[in-house]
């Protein structure tokens, strides 16, 4: 369903389609909108990462990449580094969650407490990690399977 307002514009535009106050009154109605939408698919997201079927299934990892994404288009990038530290206080042998923390601090422009999680946050095993373009792996040894298992983490900034 269409707002009241938006509608009203969208009519007054079609009399006066140059008009530039109504063009900015009727695209911040829409970004309104479009930011009420996005904190409504967050919530989602987030329910989702609570509820999916098990520790990096392919759900569990889109599930928590569109939140990182939708909460960074929210300006919200601190609320998802501070969701992802929680994460990784329950699951702190996951690299993956660790790599859903670099990209929070990546986006949230946080270079230096990404490198902390780089150089083995939480005394987390990772034997080393490399920078690829817009691409960070994470070679982690499982001792319980005795093998080398590598994360690849998108981030958006660079290591200096």
């Amino acid at each position: 369903m269409t707002p009241p307002a938006v509608t009203l514009y969208k009519k007054a535009l079609d009399d006066d389609p140059a008009n530039s106050e109504l063009l900015f009154y009727y695209g911040w109605l829409l970004e309104a909108k479009g930011r009420i939408l996005l904190q409504k698919a967050a919530n989602y997201f987030t329910k989702g990462t609570e509820n999916h079927p098990g520790p990096n299934s392919a759900i569990e990892h889109k599930l928590n990449y569109q939140l990182i994404q939708v909460r960074a288009q929210l300006f919200q990038n601190n609320q998802s580094v501070e969701f992802y530290k929680q994460r990784l206080s329950e699951r702190p042998d996951d690299p993956q969650v660790y790599c859903y923390l670099i990209q929070c601090y990546s986006l949230a422009d946080q270079i230096q407490e990404m490198k902390k999680v780089l150089e083995g946050y939480e005394g987390m095993p990772l034997i080393a990690f490399s920078q690829k373009e817009n691409l960070i792996e994470l070679h982690s040894w499982s001792e319980k399977k005795n093998s080398l298992k590598i994360y690849q983490c998108p981030f958006y900034a660079t290591l200096t």
